[in-house]
């Protein structure tokens, strides 16, 4: 019921239509120094891809106007290239032999923006707002209604602090959340995600097919069974919380480098094909973020947004 009522009204302001990782662990450790605001922040999450005329023409101006707009503290915004073609969609190495492979978990992210098919695609807290003639201040005049609508009515179910760190070339995350007003027996899991703030690349559609590419999904800090990046928690990380429970997580990841040889061979492509370098995720401290995701569990295929949270690494 909690669902269908914000549901409800959202849908009254929506606006027109490499890696290895390790699995996060709960541990206390973040406790004394993340303290969990009762807040409620947007999600938004811009598909795109880099041969996406429209993308580059419409789609990723508008997408950097509403990240200029607002706040990271009132809206979190990530870039999700799911494209096999895209040269930016995010990979997972093996750690064992030269190979990249797309990514499962920037599909299942995907699966959740419903209802897709289209880009650019612009999915604000659990809407599609809409594609073809989206604009910056839809985005963000759906997400002020989202946060101030979700608190007004006394439905923040859970809040969700975190901070990030980088030491060598070991990325940790420590997060906190805290159950408010939780809806009875929810099971809540997590999205915990690396994103490079900003890189020049190739893109069509942009003048000179050239653009400043902004919060760009580049790994996922979740695996599943096999050891490979996923979307979400495998399990819940809060069940059935009462009111005011706690859980503390950090979850790690260790930067491979994709070998220089693929470097260069994607590069000596990326001339070939549209006269541009292109280079990977280049590990840089000052330019990547984490970004911290909460849902709920519908079903097999559906999560629910509850809440999220951006930490600059440090």
């Amino acid at each position: 019921m909690k669902k269908l009522l914000l549901l409800a009204v959202i849908s009254a302001s929506v606006v027109g239509m490499m890696q290895s990782c390790k699995k996060d662990t709960p541990t206390g450790a973040s406790s004394a120094t993340l303290n969990v605001v009762k807040k409620q922040r947007s999600l938004l999450i811009y598909n795109t891809a880099t041969w996406c005329g429209p993308c580059g023409a419409y789609g990723a101006p508008e997408f950097k106007g509403a990240i200029a707009t607002m706040s990271s503290d009132d809206l979190v915004s990530i870039d999700l290239h799911t494209s096999g073609s895209s040269l930016l969609v995010p990979y997972y190495y093996d750690g064992t032999k030269d190979s990249l492979f797309v990514s499962q978990f920037a599909m299942q992210l995907y699966g959740q923006t419903k209802p897709n098919g289209y880009i650019p695609h612009f999915y604000v807290s659990n809407s599609f707002l809409g594609n073809t003639g989206t604009t910056a201040k839809n985005i963000t005049d759906n997400a002020a209604n989202y946060n101030k609508s979700v608190t007004d009515n006394n439905a923040i179910e859970v809040g969700v602090a975190a901070n990030a760190s980088l030491s060598g070339n070991k990325f940790t995350v420590n997060y906190k959340m805290q159950a408010f007003n939780p809806e009875a027996g929810a099971k809540y899991h997590t999205t915990v995600l690396l994103v490079e703030k900003s890189i020049t690349s190739y893109q069509n559609g942009a003048a000179n097919n050239t653009a400043e590419q902004e919060h760009i999904i580049r790994a996922s800090m979740q695996n599943d069974v096999n050891g490979k990046q996923t979307a979400f928690s495998q399990t819940a990380v809060m069940s059935n919380p009462a009111a005011n429970a706690t859980v503390d997580k950090t979850a790690t990841f260790d930067f491979v480098p994709v070998s220089t040889k693929w470097v260069s061979a994607l590069n000596a492509g990326c001339q070939t094909n549209y006269g541009h370098d292109f280079g990977w995720w280049t590990l840089n401290k000052s330019n990547t973020a984490a970004v911290v995701i909460v849902w709920k569990y519908i079903s097999a295929t559906e999560m629910f947004f509850v809440n999220a949270v951006w930490a600059d690494v440090k």
